[in-house]
């Protein structure tokens, strides 16, 4: 054979090689969006919707195991307030601004906020009495809550890079980690079944993963594509990683990657799920389920998807009947079953604002209207972003 002719071969055996993969992706693509959207009529009747009581400018922060609410005020001058779904508040902590919340088992209440011109994490009392403080930096990510009282927090200074600072439960700092990243608004830690603390790096030339003994050493890093926007731990272990650009990555307990999934939609934020079987749910144009090993056992697709653009991009929830609830970008609410059928649909007249929060007694909130379903926040897998009502970003409680 002519050398021309045998470069021509190789020129085209290296091309369909290369070609290859993103032919098969674009198939696949091709396919998914070929499916019809989920016009079947709703299993059962939508429940009742209730107007969120309250000023307008407060938001539902995290819920109590007793059915207490607290809201934080949006204005720059505040406070935290107390209540219950019928909208009876009480001012709980005046004068504060808060970033975030969490609650203890013992109903302390830990917020990351300032006043007077001072950055500080503070804890109260169930009656809303200062009991400690801690000055910190300037940007923190939401605290993530160790059931030996370890309380974690990731802080950026004004000037400087990111840190994953433990605090034990007096607010004295036990150690400090840096992570090297550079984050307004740090990704909250993740901390699995065994202690081990989880965190976005930040660093944007190098984005990675990095698991923390409960010690403070560094056990292993892994790579992730690109920014990452949310970290979820099952209950074997498994680090789940959203990335916004519409991955869902998983890491074994020792940082091996065990699977990638790409659901072909650039979303902003997208969101992970896991419940007590480890069926994965990701919020990514469409909500997929994901199996074990990162296959689409289904995927659901707003009705409005085709007609105005309609995409799943937020926070899920799963009820302990194993209903998932998702928001649509255009105020489609969705209670799908656990095989992928819509149990209900309601559509919101009021802007899409961030958020969704199912409480223990069974109340599911948006930050404009709640409803009374069936059953509270499931107790097994990662059914929430802040895994529970309170807050605890901790596999721990399990």
């Amino acid at each position: 054979m002519r050398l021309p002719a045998l470069f021509a071969l190789y020129a085209i055996s290296t091309a369909a090689a290369i070609a290859s993969p993103y032919a098969i992706h674009t198939v696949e693509m091709m396919r998914r969006k070929s499916m019809p959207v989920n016009s079947e009529a709703p299993l059962e009747p939508a429940p009742a919707a209730h107007t969120a009581m309250g000023p307008p400018h407060e938001s539902l922060v995290c819920t109590a195991g007793n059915g207490a609410e607290y809201y934080k005020s949006n204005l720059f001058t505040g406070g935290v307030s107390v209540g219950n779904v019928t909208g009876d508040r009480r001012s709980f902590i005046p004068d504060v601004v808060v970033q975030s919340c969490a609650l203890g088992n013992d109903g302390t209440l830990y917020l990351v906020g300032t006043s007077d011109n001072q950055n500080w994490l503070r804890a109260y009392s169930q009656t809303g009495q200062l009991e400690r403080s801690s000055a910190r930096d300037e940007y923190c990510s939401p605290p993530a809550l160790s059931r030996n009282g370890t309380i974690y927090l990731i802080c950026m200074p004004h000037s400087g890079n990111t840190t994953l600072v433990a605090y034990d439960p007096e607010f004295r700092v036990q150690w400090t980690f840096p992570t090297g990243g550079f984050e307004w608004n740090p990704v909250p830690p993740a901390i699995g079944p065994d202690g081990t603390v989880y965190v976005y790096s930040g660093v944007q030339s190098a984005p990675a993963i990095i698991a923390i003994a409960a010690q403070g050493q560094k056990l292993w890093s892994a790579p992730v594509p690109a920014k990452v926007s949310q970290l979820a731990v099952t209950d074997d272990g498994t680090v789940l990683v959203n990335v916004p650009a519409g991955h869902a990555i998983a890491f074994d307990a020792q940082g091996r990657q065990l699977w990638s999934f790409y659901s072909g939609a650039r979303v902003l934020n997208g969101g992970i799920a896991v419940a007590g079987d480890g069926t994965v749910y990701f919020a990514a144009g469409f909500l997929y389920a994901l199996d074990k090993s990162g296959k689409p056992k289904w995927n659901f697709k707003s009705e409005l998807t085709y007609t105005q653009g309609d995409c799943f991009d937020g926070d899920l929830v799963i009820a302990d009947d194993g209903t998932v609830y998702a928001r649509s970008y255009y105020n489609q609410l969705y209670a799908v079953t656990p095989d992928g059928r819509k149990k209900w649909a309601v559509t919101s007249s009021s802007p899409a604002l961030p958020g969704l929060m199912l409480s223990s007694d069974g109340s599911l909130r948006t930050q404009s209207a709640w409803y009374s379903v069936p059953g509270g926040l499931a107790t097994h897998g990662w059914p929430s972003s802040d895994h529970d009502p309170r807050n605890t970003r901790s596999q721990e409680e399990q």
